[in-house]
């Protein structure tokens, strides 16, 4: 038997398919959907870049899955954010 007071973490993709699957499921469950696509763009850019370390870019994003955005990207103190534009102009 589950206790009244249990949270879903869901960290499936695709989350969205899954959270209404879970939503129609227990529909007086807490969840919390999570999305690992900005850690994945971050991984793009570095490479774009040709940054090894990924660990010192460091970034503000605000959103919930992939309704999001990124506010600023830094590595080491670099902002990265018209490297990237730049980059998207070309292709």
């Amino acid at each position: 038997m589950l206790k009244k007071d249990y949270w879903i973490l869901n960290y499936s993709n695709p989350a969205a398919i899954v959270s209404e699957a879970c939503r129609k499921l227990r529909p007086n469950a807490r969840i919390i959907n999570i999305c690992d696509m900005p850690i994945a763009i971050i991984d793009m850019i570095a490479g774009s870049l040709n940054i090894n370390d990924v660990h010192n870019i460091r970034y503000d994003y605000f959103g919930l899955n992939h309704f999001g955005w990124f506010t600023s990207i830094d590595y080491k103190h670099r902002d990265l954010m018209e490297e990237i534009k730049e980059i998207h102009k070309r292709k």
